[in-house]
């Protein structure tokens, strides 16, 4: 799983870093919780598989010049589909707090003038658990379809306490994120 960036404006030519921080705690993010991308022109991928974001906030440091620039849309993907898309404008309901940035929403993009190089947006536990809720519907559905399935060909598991408790955990794990 990937978290996609497209940024409205070509970096080609600079040596662009992007970093995204989790923590447990949305006001104290550690260097050794974080994951570094360099990236060329408008686009970074960054790896977050290993994240739990049931657990974790999420702080994306896009950034590291002290320039203009603008997000146009974060995308969270598994493989070649598409989890979640958030357009720049969108973005602001994510958006817990910035540093060392001010950011304005114009159109179809949030608009950054960084005043260091370490510009910080710190997003809501809101967009942790979102993409939680995606990568839960990409994973888990497709087993308890799998499950459903055994036990409609299967008609003498149909009755299973046993497979009657997996689907119940299956549907108290999805509420409960």
């Amino acid at each position: 799983m990937v978290l996609n960036v497209y940024f409205g404006e070509s970096h080609a030519g600079k040596n662009n870093i992007t970093q995204l921080f989790y923590s447990e705690n949305s006001k104290k993010f550690k260097g050794n919780k974080v994951i570094t991308q360099t990236f060329e022109d408008d686009f970074v991928s960054i790896p977050i598989g290993d994240i739990d974001f049931k657990e974790n906030y999420l702080r994306l440091d896009s950034f590291n010049q002290k320039e203009d620039f603008s997000i146009v849309k974060l995308e969270v993907a598994c493989g070649e589909e598409v989890l979640l898309a958030i357009h720049g404008k969108d973005m602001k309901s994510y958006i817990n707090n910035t540093k060392k940035i001010s950011c304005e929403w114009k159109e179809d993009e949030l608009v950054c003038q960084s005043k260091s190089t370490d510009p910080m947006i710190i997003m809501k536990k809101s967009f942790s658990e979102i993409i939680q809720k995606h990568n839960f519907i990409k994973n888990e559905i497709s087993r308890i379809v799998m499950i459903f399935v055994y036990c409609v060909l299967d008609k003498s598991r149909l009755d299973s306490y046993y497979i009657i408790y997996i689907l119940r955990w299956m549907a108290r794990i999805y509420l409960r994120i």
